[in-house]
């Protein structure tokens, strides 16, 4: 801008020098002042990358026209003048017009150019025919030939002008592309954290980035050999750069290097140097230290070897525990039964010092009975092995029933139980019987931590967002007025093995087992358990849960009104591999008028059931010679006893496995020989046919005597 202005008040003053007056100089500063504010006009349209179109484009090609048109002036005076020298400013100050609204980027758009180069081009085209028409005796051949010289060299400067803004426009980008190269280059050897090297046909390093100068601990790499600085193989090296050298393309991906700091990995990859021609002239080599990352993987791969020894070590614990379930339940179920036995006795003959000492031992019993079952089932719940039965069943029922359960615990503290159940509040498709024992859980610690205070259960049901839609949720309350707790003992109190306080167990009982099972088998059901308490004002324990439990297999249950039956003389087949479990049970079955058969493993199991053709089945599952699952399918699959209702009395507690393959009721060992009672009562039904009476000696009655 600033030349251009110079250029127009030079022309100026050349122009009043020739023609005289004032009328130049002035024609000079109007057209400073047209070409600063049509600069200003156009970097602020580059500033906002405006596009000029339509009435814009219009109204900038009528400006460039109009300035243009008054720059003509100047040239046309100079023209009119008539002197040689004026003619001669006059063409090169039309020619200088043309160019600049023909420059690449000058006017915005090709309109705008044609209108800003039309007055210029008009004036040197048409001035010599004027000319020879204002003549006496005009000269057209000369006027003619000097419009179409003048055309001409308009044409040839604009075209030199434009090629000329294409080479420097070549030029500009070849180098600020020569530039950002070298840039790169600076910044990969210089600052970059890449190891980079090149070497010329020799090996020999012509330039190495100073990251790999500062790890290498270099500080003249320049002209010494590549394999006498890196802590590569020497034969490797040379190796690898024969074929580089040849056109070939190497890479070592974590090479595994010995330095003087120990073992260390390296990624490397080694390409030709090509010259302008395009002849190989040495190589380039660059890479990174995979040190750290092949030493993460490493310790990955050990903690995944620990996290699969930890699995296979709570698998471990898991097959133990429920081993050693087993191998307790099988003498509990001993000592529970033949102390209710002795118990009966003890209250027949009313000899009240036995009772009070066999009661301490069924006491005994039971609680370790309890614990085992805490334990066995936390183990499954942790190990995902704890399987959810869901059916359809009354929200309303189930609580009635665990408060009838209940009562004589709460008596005990003389606490008052009140339900509040809502009237909307219906049924559910869950597992009833998991939420009946977590609901005995709660209830089981208020009435323990309460005392001559009240108990409240609420029911009610709720809606909750759940993505799109609303969730059904049932909700049930206990409340209780007991000792309160803090809440840093709220805090830990759903962790396993864990009580509010550590004096708890002493003074209350108790393994903290409880309400953790709770918590993860609600959570199992798609729920939670929540609580809130102050200390000396009570806590209340909520579970939450949907009420429709996902879609399951159906259960293939025995017809109980099909199977249930009355007979005088009814036949119950026990096949047990334990003998006193075999006798504890015929006795507890022979105050009800049946006559017991026992098998002592799968087989004879299986032979008798189709022989006397029994009322009921019991069927453990732990048998010598297969599994209590194969007699089970076995005599489902009979004709002959298809329809023979079976109890499954095990330590297995597998109830989903056993109901699914179609035992009518699923009693975990030691039952109360009460409950065992009642479920044969229940199921049993009286003989398709009559049946002579076996070889083998029954199970019967026996007194103490016999």
């Amino acid at each position: 801008m600033p030349a251009s202005i110079a250029l127009v008040i030079l022309t100026g003053g050349v122009a009043a020098a020739i023609m005289g007056g004032v009328g130049a100089v002035g024609w000079a500063a109007i057209v400073s002042l047209l070409l600063v504010f049509d600069a200003e006009l156009y970097s602020r349209l580059d500033a906002a990358d405006a596009k000029p179109r339509g009435r814009v484009s219009a109204a900038l090609a009528a400006w460039a026209f109009l300035n243009s048109a008054f720059y003509a002036t100047l040239p046309i005076a100079l023209w009119n003048h008539g002197a040689a020298a004026g003619a001669a400013a006059a063409m090169v100050l039309w020619v200088a017009g043309v160019v600049r609204h023909f420059s690449p980027g000058a006017s915005g758009g090709l309109v705008i150019a044609l209108s800003g180069a039309a007055p210029p081009a008009l004036a040197l085209l048409v001035a010599p025919l004027m000319m020879a028409a204002q003549s006496a005796r005009p000269d057209w051949d000369l006027a003619v030939i000097a419009a179409i010289g003048g055309g001409a060299l308009m044409a040839y400067v604009t075209q030199a002008r434009v090629s000329a803004e294409h080479a420097e426009r070549a030029l500009r980008e070849t180098a600020q592309g020569e530039n950002m190269r070298h840039t790169l280059a600076e910044l990969m050897f210089e600052q970059g954290p890449l190891a980079i090297v090149l070497t010329d046909m020799n090996g020999r390093v012509v330039a190495m980035s100073k990251a790999m100068q500062h790890g290498l601990h270099l500080e003249k790499p320049i002209g010494r050999a590549f394999e006498d600085l890196v802590p590569w193989p020497a034969q490797r090296w040379r190796d690898a750069l024969a074929r580089v050298l040849a056109g070939a393309h190497v890479s070592y991906e974590e090479d595994e290097t010995r330095t003087a700091n120990g073992t260390a990995w390296y990624s490397w990859d080694l390409r030709p140097w090509r010259d302008a021609e395009g002849e190989i002239c040495g190589a380039i080599a660059h890479g990174r230290d995979a040190t750290s990352l092949v030493q993460m993987r490493a310790a990955a791969a050990s903690l995944h070897a620990a996290r699969e020894s930890a699995d296979a070590a709570n698998v471990s614990k898991s097959h133990f525990l429920a081993s050693m379930s087993h191998e307790l339940r099988t003498p509990l179920n001993a000592i529970i039964g033949y102390s209710e036995i002795l118990m009966e006795e003890a209250e027949a003959d009313a000899r009240a010092n036995d009772i009070k000492d066999i009661d301490r031992v069924l006491g005994a019993a039971r609680q370790l009975l309890h614990l085992i079952n805490d334990i066995l089932d936390l183990s499954k719940i942790e190990a995902g092995r704890m399987v959810l039965a869901t059916s359809d069943f009354d929200v309303g029922d189930m609580i009635r029933e665990a408060a009838e359960t209940i009562a004589p615990a709460i008596d005990k503290n003389r606490n008052s139980l009140a339900l509040d159940i809502a009237s909307d509040l219906g049924g559910a498709h869950s597992d009833a019987f998991k939420l009946n024992q977590c609901l005995l859980n709660l209830l089981s610690n208020a009435a323990k931590f309460t005392h001559h205070g009240a108990i409240k259960v609420r029911a009610r049901r709720e809606r909750a967002k759940a993505g799109s839609g609303t969730l059904d949720l049932i909700v049930i309350d206990v409340v209780d007025s007991g000792i309160g707790m803090s809440e840093a003992q709220v805090a830990r109190l759903f962790g396993a093995f864990v009580q509010a306080e550590a004096s708890t167990a002493h003074v209350y009982g108790g393994t903290g087992l409880g309400l953790a099972i709770t918590r993860r088998t609600m959570q199992l059901l798609g729920g939670d358990v929540a609580v809130t308490s102050a200390p000396g004002e009570g806590s209340t324990f909520s579970l939450r849960w949907p009420a429709q439990a996902p879609a399951q297999a159906p259960l293939a249950r025995i017809d109980v009104a099909a199977a249930a039956g009355a007979g005088r003389e009814r036949l119950v087949l026990l096949i047990d591999d334990e003998e006193s479990a075999r006798d504890l049970a015929a006795r507890s079955l022979a105050r009800l008028g049946f006559v017991a058969r026992g098998g002592a493993d799968g087989k004879e199991g299986i032979a008798l059931a189709r022989t006397i053709k029994p009322s009921l089945i019991v069927l453990d599952i732990n048998l010598p010679d297969m599994t209590g699952w194969n007699v089970l399918e076995a005599l489902k699959a009979s004709p002959d006893t298809a329809s023979i209702p079976v109890v499954v009395h095990s330590v297995n507690d597998d109830r989903h496995r056993a109901l699914a393959l179609g035992a009518c009721a699923h009693l975990v060992k030691p039952a109360d020989r009460d409950v065992l009672a009642a479920a044969v009562l229940r199921f049993a039904r009286a003989p398709a046919e009559t049946y002579s009476e076996p070889a083998s000696p029954a199970y019967s009655a026996q007194s103490k005597t016999a």
